[in-house]
């Protein structure tokens, strides 16, 4: 009996541990259940799923703060005081700022689904949702803050005294932070988009669009991360926002081909002219245009109506076969770059 009295508080920690496993098991079961399927109440189910772990967590904390409280008062017979109830506070303060930003985080899934693809729509979603998570993370340090019981006018004075320093270290982070905010409000490009810069050596797909910097995979499958402060420096070109996509090409036939080239540019003119792919709103132009060393150079200048690549690519591809085919049916030839040498009859080993 003096064993068990001595050693009773092993049995008791042993008792809480399995108590929390049980109390664990049976909220895992009650929280897993109808009501965070979803359904019409959409609120209520997404509150129920972002509260899961963080309770789960909160109530093991709980749990390990109790336990080792027993393990040091038996053990060093030392009491934590008030650095228990400091714990308490810190780890359920953590918990409610963790469930917060997962329920912020389902709301906003939720929001941008429901929003049905709209894309300025969705856009301002983000840009608020964004902000809602620096306002949360600011109010819940200044309350953790306030638990540690640190005095935020002595800390005011300390950034006084060491802000310029902090400030000049930290000129990137706020450079990149506002970058990045004024890519949600002007909006060049959007995750999923092409972009290519003539000023740096950036091409791909934007992946991500972070506060701080923006992942962007190039073609060569490797992504590169780019400081948001400098898209406010160099020109992007957007691929995708596009309305047509440009076919220009110049075809050369030979000067032998003088006397029908006008009915060659005359039959191309037409082809082009009646295309169903090629837009006509934005008049196309074909034109004998140069009269180049080896060839009499014909410019051909449309724009296809698809944006997709791929298409524009067979668009093209079909467009210069036929170009072909109209300067064989005149019995012409397109040009290939000559040299004629003029070589005198008179032989040079005349006397």
């Amino acid at each position: 009996m003096e064993l068990i009295g001595r050693f009773g508080w092993l049995l008791q920690a042993a008792v809480i541990f399995l108590v929390v496993i049980a109390l664990n098991l049976v909220i895992n079961k009650i929280l897993k259940g109808k009501i965070s399927k979803g359904g019409r109440h959409y609120f209520l189910a997404d509150t129920v799923n972002a509260l899961r772990k963080p309770l789960y967590n909160l109530i093991i904390f709980y749990c390990i703060v109790y336990i080792t409280r027993l393990v040091v008062l038996n053990l060093l017979d030392y009491h934590f005081g008030g650095i228990e109830s400091k714990l308490i506070q810190l780890g359920s303060l953590s918990m409610v700022f963790w469930f917060t930003m997962r329920l912020h985080k389902n709301l906003m899934l939720r929001f941008i689904e429901r929003a049905s693809g709209e894309v300025q729509v969705v856009r301002n979603i983000k840009v608020i949702g964004k902000m809602l998570q620096i306002l949360i993370s600011v109010l819940f340090i200044l309350i953790a803050l306030d638990t540690l019981e640190v005095k935020l006018g002595a800390l005011l004075a300390f950034g006084g005294v060491g802000g310029i320093a902090i400030g000049f270290a930290a000129r990137d982070v706020v450079a990149n932070f506002f970058g990045g905010f004024m890519l949600y409000i002007t909006n060049p490009f959007s995750e999923g988009e092409f972009v290519d810069s003539p000023d740096k050596n950036i091409q791909g797909t934007v992946e991500h669009i972070g506060w701080y910097q923006t992942r962007i995979m190039q073609l060569n499958m490797e992504p590169i991360y780019v400081p948001n402060s400098v898209f406010s420096k160099i020109v992007i070109v957007n691929s995708n926002r596009r309305t047509n996509r440009c076919i220009k090409t110049t075809v050369g036939v030979r000067y032998d081909d003088f006397k029908v080239l006008g009915d060659i540019v005359t039959d191309i003119r037409q082809y082009i002219f009646n295309h169903k792919d090629i837009d006509q709103n934005l008049k196309p132009y074909v034109f004998f245009n140069n009269y180049n060393d080896s060839s009499l150079d014909i410019l051909i200048y449309c724009y296809t109506i698809t944006k997709d690549k791929y298409e524009y690519f067979s668009i093209q591809e079909k467009l210069l076969i036929e170009v072909g085919d109209i300067i064989a049916q005149h019995g012409a030839e397109i040009a290939y770059p000559t040299t004629t040498l003029d070589i005198p009859n008179k032989s040079v080993f005349s006397k």
